[in-house]
């Protein structure tokens, strides 16, 4: 979860006691702050399930761009929740292939965002939740709604571009940058010589004591090598190369 000391913080003046410094503990006071809403607080890369006791409740969501995995099913009247396929498997699926995800597949590269390559198995949307009490699974039923979406115009709105544009776009992606850069290990980035790659390294290493670390690689079609581009970036930020 990106930003979550200031989250922590606001919980603890609002009485909230924790029991480790950990990102994920954060989830359980959100939620009894906010219930189902807590998950319009998080930014990162999580798939959760959270089971509320007293209201006899199961939570599942998944981050806003769906980072990461979560598949469930309905199963001889169980939910089954996984980050896999083959973990419903283990847990008593019947594997069989979802003809209808694999031909789109095969056609347009991604199948629907609700499913997977598996008959029965679901995947849960990017941004989105899943509530399920007991006597609902019983007859088959969850309930999947979204919590986040692209906030983009609609049709007919103004586009006229606010006067700082590209100031306003440096400052979100220069936050966007800052708050990933919390980690227990050293970090490094991925530089292709392209505009994105090379605009995060440099990004990072306004916010990192030392400039990162860098990794690229180089191909023998010059059409599709940037490595040169990769070493003068680097270059530039003082940035050690591995290539």
């Amino acid at each position: 979860l990106y930003g979550f000391e200031t989250l922590r913080d606001d919980l603890l003046r609002k009485g909230h006691r924790f029991r480790t410094r950990i990102d994920t503990e954060v989830v359980v006071h959100l939620y009894e702050e906010h219930g189902r809403d807590c998950l319009r607080h998080l930014r990162g890369e999580f798939a959760l399930v959270l089971w509320d006791a007293r209201a006899r409740r199961l939570l599942a969501a998944r981050d806003r761009f769906g980072v990461r995995p979560l598949c469930w099913a309905l199963s001889d009247g169980e939910l089954l929740v996984a980050s896999e396929a083959k973990a419903l498997f283990a847990l008593g699926v019947a594997p069989a292939w979802d003809h209808a995800s694999f031909f789109q597949a095969a056609s347009v590269q991604y199948h629907a965002p609700d499913r997977t390559l598996f008959q029965g198995v679901r995947q849960l949307p990017p941004g989105h939740f899943l509530v399920a009490h007991p006597e609902d699974v019983d007859e088959g039923r969850v309930d999947v709604r979204p919590y986040w979406d692209l906030d983009l115009p609609g049709i007919g709105a103004s586009r006229e571009e606010p006067a700082d544009a590209p100031g306003l776009v440096l400052d979100a992606l220069d936050e966007a940058v800052r708050i990933r850069l919390r980690a227990d290990v050293p970090i490094a980035c991925q530089l292709s010589g392209g505009l994105d790659s090379s605009a995060v390294a440099a990004l990072a290493a306004r916010h990192l004591p030392h400039p990162p670390a860098c990794f690229a690689l180089g191909f023998e079609e010059a059409a599709y090598d940037e490595l040169a581009a990769a070493e003068e970036v680097a270059r530039h930020l003082g940035c050690p190369l591995h290539a």
